[in-house]
């Protein structure tokens, strides 16, 4: 195949993609107003401990990663140039490529050494219980919910520790909202040890149609710190970030719950497909 029919194919490729991107059906609104008739939501918070993954790697580690891939890129692009000339350029750029590659690599590592890597992984898996707080969630998402997602006198909460405490009958309903946790690499700053939590949240309701569409997955994004520093103390530092980031799920979830024009693309927030 000549190079302009190659171009040409790409470019179909990509109009392709983008054309069925913006025809693909766009996720239903969130509705939450039938929720307001009913007289008692019992809440069932349920948490998943999830996983700590980290990519953190030694200053020595990126440096040795960055030249493999800078001189690697050089000579990729040279060869796919189909061009002589092109290929002599590619080979004569490697040492400038693999240097750029090998310093980036150095610098956006960590000082300190593999084994303390893994250690500090370590501390971390072993401390790290979200599933602990999952009582203390639910009570601040029955008050966090009641207080901002309704106007007027919202529906009586009730939560496993207060069954009783709210009527039951034809208007009670059941809110579920199962919450896993992931402590992940950092959109910045990963290679250093930056961290990030990840709650992904699925919420379902009983009966049918009270809460529209009928599950709800959102994904909520925060800094929670730097490897080492979370390691500290047996992992007390990630513990507290975990707690104020379970907090601020609570408080903030209701107001993207209501909100119809959620900026998504600014926010700590996504909103997910529930297959996904």
């Amino acid at each position: 195949m000549k190079r302009s029919d190659g171009k040409r194919l790409k470019a179909l490729c990509v109009a392709t993609c983008s054309l069925l991107s913006a025809c693909a059906p766009s996720l239903p609104d969130i509705n939450t107003a039938n929720l307001a008739s009913r007289s008692t939501i019992n809440l069932s918070v349920r948490v998943v401990d999830g996983d700590v993954r980290s990519t953190a790697y030694t200053r020595g580690e990126g440096a040795v990663s960055g030249i493999g891939a800078g001189a690697g890129g050089a000579l990729e692009a040279g060869l796919s140039s189909a061009d002589p000339f092109g290929l002599a350029l590619g080979v004569a750029l490697v040492p400038v490529f693999a240097t750029a590659g090998g310093i980036y690599g150095a610098t956006s590592g960590t000082s300190r050494s593999r084994e303390e890597i893994v250690r500090a992984v370590d501390t971390l898996n072993r401390a790290y219980q979200p599933s602990k707080f999952e009582r203390a969630l639910e009570a601040t998402l029955s008050n966090s919910l009641s207080t901002e997602l309704f106007d007027g006198v919202p529906p009586c909460f009730s939560t496993s520790s207060s069954r009783s405490s709210c009527p039951q009958g034809a208007q009670a309903s059941n809110l579920v909202i199962r919450t896993s946790f992931n402590l992940v690499p950092a959109d910045s700053g990963a290679g250093s040890g930056n961290l990030d939590f990840i709650v992904q949240t699925f919420l379902t309701a009983e009966p049918k149609g009270v809460l529209q569409p009928e599950c709800i997955s959102l994904r909520y994004t925060n800094f929670a710190g730097n490897l080492f520093e979370l390691a500290e103390n047996n992992g007390q530092p990630m513990t507290t970030s975990l707690q104020s980031t379970l907090y601020d799920f609570a408080l903030e979830l209701p107001l993207v719950l209501r909100s119809a024009e959620a900026d998504w693309g600014e926010s700590s927030w996504t909103r997910l497909r529930c297959a996904e």
